[in-house]
């Protein structure tokens, strides 16, 4: 019984609720990007790329944006972006060629067909 109580605690945590009707674990499936809920109408935390918003449910970031607070600033980026105030801009925006980046001046890795020219934070075309 303690190892069912547990394992069913598990599950509740990631991405079901507990029906008082049936008494049975369901899956959170009605709101998009929601992790936790307590039922299919009320999300308790959502996943990467969402924010929780005041009616209990899961809104997308911006574009570019994997964790976000529902005033749409930005903590983390997605790869190919890097963090700039509040937002996350797009690395190729900033560097021609560029597919991740630390910053808008800094490459870490160029799209194919480019290299990254030692010694600098900037991608060059290779020569067929």
């Amino acid at each position: 019984p303690q190892m069912q109580r547990q394992q069913f605690l598990l599950s509740l945590q990631h991405g079901y609720y507990l029906d008082g009707t049936t008494k049975l674990c369901v899956k959170c499936t009605v709101i998009d990007g929601c992790e936790k809920c307590t039922s299919n109408a009320v999300c308790q935390a959502c996943g990467v790329g969402f924010f929780l918003n005041a009616s209990n449910l899961c809104q997308v970031c911006k574009i570019g944006c994997s964790s976000c607070d529902a005033a749409g600033n930005c903590f983390a980026c997605s790869p190919g972006f890097y963090k700039a105030a509040s937002d996350c801009l797009f690395c190729k925006d900033s560097m021609e060629a560029c597919s991740l980046c630390n910053s808008s001046s800094i490459c870490t890795q160029c799209m194919n067909g480019y290299f990254l020219v030692a010694g600098t934070s900037k991608c060059s075309q290779c020569r067929s």
